[in-house]
């Protein structure tokens, strides 16, 4: 009996970390974005960042002073090793040799435009297949997200103006039917609780104000699961791509 409730307990402390919700705090303000990622009571502020004093630390180089000439022949007229002016023509005569290209660089100037086409050809037709391949493995798992996503506490808050009233009008009507047609698609998709959403219009206002934010949430087991799925997606058609160029 000890034995299992140990192996209960163990199964109890890696799961239940798995069921607690991820959110995300999301807050747009007298233009300025702000976002913050949470788990239970923990919050950290993402965007903006802040910022961090750093102390300047300055490091202070000291440099040997440098020698005169005469000081510098005088040792080495000392040490009996002087250059002889054969052994400064060889580094002279040397640099023509180092200056000729290699065999690579001739082989790859004697390449024929038909065969560095073929190779573009190729390389774009392998990255194409590549992005092709990361699609295909980010539906399935991106659809099984957007069901389990809820987003909460929404509250939407503009002031629409303008120079004009009539374009002020106009914009109110845009600003309706952006914001009441896009809450609905999005239901389609994902989970939205709104807390409040005013729309109005202010004709002695010209610019538009907007104040808008919620909480997006989802459970960490699903973005694990998310991801072990994108990952076995795209092992697998690596794979088969593999094996259909094999053939």
């Amino acid at each position: 009996m000890k034995a299992l409730l140990i192996i209960a307990c163990v199964l109890l402390l890696l799961i239940l970390p798995l069921l607690l919700n991820l959110k995300l705090f999301i807050r747009y303000e007298n233009e300025k974005f702000f976002l913050s990622a949470g788990i239970l009571f923990f919050r950290y502020q993402l965007v903006p960042q802040k910022e961090k004093k750093k102390k300047s630390q300055k490091k202070h180089v000291h440099t040997p002073p440098k020698s005169s000439t005469v000081e510098r022949l005088k040792e080495i007229s000392s040490q009996g090793k002087i250059p002889s002016p054969k052994q400064e023509e060889q580094p002279a005569k040397q640099m023509p040799e180092a200056g000729r290209p290699s065999q690579k660089a001739r082989a790859a100037e004697t390449e024929s435009p038909s065969a560095v086409s073929h190779n573009e050809k190729r390389d774009f037709m392998e990255t194409v297949s590549m992005v092709c391949d990361i699609i295909r493995a980010l539906v399935n798992p991106t659809k099984f997200m957007l069901r389990n996503i809820q987003v909460k506490d929404l509250d939407i808050h503009a002031v629409i103006g303008g120079e004009e009233p009539d374009q002020t009008a106009i914009q109110f009507g845009r600003w309706n039917a952006a914001v009441y047609s896009g809450l609905a698609t999005l239901r389609n998709f994902v989970k939205i609780k709104c807390r409040k959403i005013m729309l109005a219009v202010d004709f002695t206002q010209k610019e538009t104000t907007l104040t808008a934010g919620g909480i997006v949430q989802i459970r960490i087991y699903v973005l694990l699961l998310a991801a072990l799925r994108m990952i076995w997606n795209l092992l697998a058609h690596t794979l088969n791509r593999g094996k259909a160029t094999a053939v």
